[in-house]
């Protein structure tokens, strides 16, 4: 029998950073986004990663680094893995990011995909487990910070992407997606705002993003229907909110690209009355 088991903690002592451990032997987790900065690591284990336009070999002392509304996911398992790592709201990383001097001409962001450093990679997991085990505050703030001594400058940067013009029609595309994720969007309304055919709009956005555009709209409402828990709001309104049709539609959803329901995801990441 095979398992997926996902666990996610936030801390009073980390506003706008929470903690994640994931345990598989299968089956993979579909390509999804976050619309937070992500930074993680394997324990034990090791599985083939899609992350822009390639595939990335994710094992132990290997560090994986993902911007928000970045489509990653696992391509094939090597052997059963457990990986942590750290969820960073785009606030949060932009202050830290500003208060260690990275300059730029536009938002700070993850530099690359991945990179092999052991020394980032322990200091993940110290973070994490402190988080998970509630260690005191005082503690969980320097390991966090210890963190975040290691990723900059090398890892964070806020450098202009020159974006060809066959680029720039998908690009346009993924952020009309993002910005109206919660209306309906047909293949049609894509191919005025990109000026490609359905069949070249569907393959290459597909190639450049890593999903196909109704497939990333769905993830954005779930990463979004996230975002909403994370603020208290009920499973009833937030499926309302970020465009599923009901609780039912937002839960299948949520459950297979999240691993957990949204009752179960709430229970883990708000605090305790």
């Amino acid at each position: 029998m095979t398992d997926r088991k996902l666990i996610q903690f936030s801390s009073s002592a980390l506003p706008g950073v929470e903690a994640y451990r994931v345990e598989s032997s299968g089956p993979l987790a579909p390509r999804r986004l976050f619309g937070v900065f992500a930074i993680g690591t394997m324990i034990q284990g090791e599985l083939d990663e899609y992350g822009r336009r390639a595939v990335h070999r994710f094992g132990p002392d290997v560090v994986l680094f993902v911007n928000p509304d970045e489509v990653f996911g696992p391509v094939k398992m090597r052997a059963p893995f457990e990986a942590v790592g750290l969820l960073i709201e785009p606030d949060v990383f932009r202050a830290f990011a500003k208060t260690n001097g990275v300059n730029g001409t536009s938002e700070p962001g993850w530099r690359r995909f991945s990179t092999t450093n052991a020394e980032l990679a322990a200091a993940i997991v110290s973070a994490t487990r402190a988080i998970e085990s509630k260690a005191p505050m005082e503690e969980q703030r320097a390991l966090f910070e210890r963190v975040v001594s290691l990723v900059i400058p090398n890892e964070i940067g806020g450098e202009v992407e020159t974006v060809s013009p066959a680029r720039k029609s998908i690009i346009d595309v993924r952020d009309f997606l993002r910005a109206r994720f919660a209306e309906k969007i047909m293949l049609q309304d894509l191919e005025v705002v990109s000026g490609l055919s359905r069949f070249h709009l569907v393959r290459r956005f597909t190639a450049e993003v890593g999903l196909p555009p109704h497939t990333y709209q769905v993830a954005l409402r779930v990463d979004r229907a996230r975002g909403l828990i994370r603020r208290g709001l009920s499973p009833v309104a937030v499926a309302t909110a970020v465009g599923f049709a009901d609780q039912s539609h937002l839960t299948r959803h949520f459950k297979r690209r999240v691993g957990m329901t949204p009752g179960a995801y709430a229970q883990a990441v708000l605090p305790r009355k």
